[in-house]
């Protein structure tokens, strides 16, 4: 195959893996569109369909007769993580990524992070995404001059310090309103490491995180590219946004298994900890407490409250000076 500048080379081979549950069709359609359009042509499209009703199978159906590098899973449904998990088992790239179903991808996104990743040998290289309404709204050939960043294993900390607290000004002010998610998109990871860190199925709330950080301690050199290579179209009915009825109880499954699989690093750095531990109970208050589907009266909110923060991990929000669990 041949390169931008004439040589030729083989290319690794790239896995895609998209999750899809009745995702609207036409929003399928442009997603996988943006894939098949990539300007690094060695990839293989797995497109998982979790359960989906029958228009959506036959949309994935279709879309893998529309270009040889697409193949199609159809499982029950159990959860994107699972969905995630069973590409990933099924994925023969070299490197894999993960990709959600009504997304957009630029076209260029997989040349410039396959670029990054061969040059310095990288475990995981990531971009910018940047938060879209209608897909229209994204430039899929707005591509920009950059410095590809080069993280050691030493300096690992400070990428872990931009995925848990998000106020890492590198991270967030990138060209074209971009910025650095904690997602699993946006990312390309050696396939021995993601088959090794798979996601944990048992989490409903914060397993992206969770997911990012046991990557992080499985590699030894991590590239950012400040370039904006991911549309992602919001939606205010997001599972972040919703109400569940039991939000403290799936938070604290998470914030405590974030600990324990990092106590090393969150012991050197409990005010990241605390500032993610206080993010969550913030948007439980919002979304739980002030939800209009919530069935206590105000004495009983703000009893339920005050017996939240006597329990692990909350309890660490209301300590002055120690900062241990």
């Amino acid at each position: 195959i041949c390169g931008k500048s004439g040589e030729i080379f083989m290319r690794k081979l790239v896995s895609i893996i998209v999750p899809v549950y009745n995702t609207e069709e036409e929003l399928l359609k442009t997603c996988i569109n943006s894939l098949c359009k990539q300007t690094y042509e060695a990839i293989e499209i797995i497109i998982v369909d979790d359960g989906s009703n029958k228009v959506i199978r036959m949309a994935c159906d279709t879309l893998a007769t529309s270009d040889s590098r697409i193949r199609v899973i159809h499982k029950e449904n159990g959860g994107v993580s699972r969905a995630r998990n069973i590409g990933t088992h099924e994925a023969i790239g070299e490197y894999i990524m993960y990709m959600d179903s009504d997304d957009l991808l630029a076209s260029f996104a997989i040349e410039e992070g396959m670029d990054a990743a061969i040059k310095n040998d990288a475990d995981y290289v990531f971009g910018a995404l940047k938060t879209i309404n209608t897909h229209s709204e994204f430039d899929m050939n707005l591509n920009t001059i950059r410095v590809v960043k080069i993280y050691q294993k030493k300096e690992l900390d400070f990428v872990r310090k931009g995925f848990m607290t998000q106020r890492v000004s590198e991270f967030r002010n990138i060209k074209n309103n971009g910025f650095i998610n904690r997602g699993p998109c946006v990312r390309l990871i050696k396939s021995d490491i993601a088959k090794r860190v798979l996601f944990d199925e048992e989490l409903v709330l914060g397993e992206d995180v969770e997911w990012n950080m046991r990557i992080l301690n499985e590699c030894s050199i991590v590239c950012f590219v400040p370039n904006v290579w991911y549309g992602y179209l919001k939606y205010t009915n997001s599972s972040l946004n919703r109400y569940y009825g039991n939000r403290a109880e799936l938070l604290e499954k998470y914030h405590l298994k974030l600990y324990e699989e990092n106590k090393s690093y969150f012991d050197n750095h409990m005010d990241e900890y605390g500032i993610n531990l206080a993010v969550s109970f913030y948007k439980m208050l919002i979304c739980e407490y002030m939800s209009t589907q919530c069935p206590l009266t105000r004495k009983e909110k703000v009893k339920s409250i005050r017996m939240l923060l006597k329990r692990e991990p909350w309890k660490l929000l209301t300590k002055k000076t120690s900062m241990t669990i």
